[in-house]
C-alpha cells in the first residue's frame, strides 16, 4: 500500500514515488541529505535504507536492533546518521 512508499514533490510541484514496496517494508522516518539522498528508517528490515535522487534504494545500514516506534534517524552537518533504536543511539557513516 502507499505506507510502503517514499513519496517526492518535484520542483514543478509533480507528485511521484521516490522508492516502492520493492524497497521499502515498514518505514517509519526519514531524512535528507544535501545531495537528495532520502534515508529511511525501516523497521521491516531492520535496517536504514539510502534512496538516491534517481530513486536507486540500498541498504545504508543493516543490522540495527529491534526498531520500535520510537525509532528515529538524525542527520549531522558532517552527514553522520545517528539513529535510535530501542534503547540505544547508534552512529552511522554512510559511504
Amino acid at each position: 500500500g502507499d505506507c510502503q512508499r517514499l513519496w517526492r514533490v518535484d520542483a514543478d510541484g509533480t507528485l511521484g514515488v521516490a522508492a516502492g514496496p520493492e524497497s521499502l517494508t515498514d518505514p517509519h522516518d526519514v531524512v535528507v541529505d544535501g545531495d537528495g539522498t532520502a534515508y529511511v528508517l525501516d523497521h521491516g528490515r531492520s535496517a536504514v535504507v539510502a534512496v538516491a535522487p534517481d530513486g536507486t534504494a540500498s541498504v545504508a545500514v543493516g543490522g540495527l536492533p529491534a526498531t520500535g516506534s520510537g525509532s528515529q534517524l538524525a542527520l549531522d552537518d558532517d552527514g553522520s546518521l545517528w539513529i535510535t533504536a530501542g534503547d540505544q543511539v547508534l552512529l552511522a557513516r554512510p559511504a
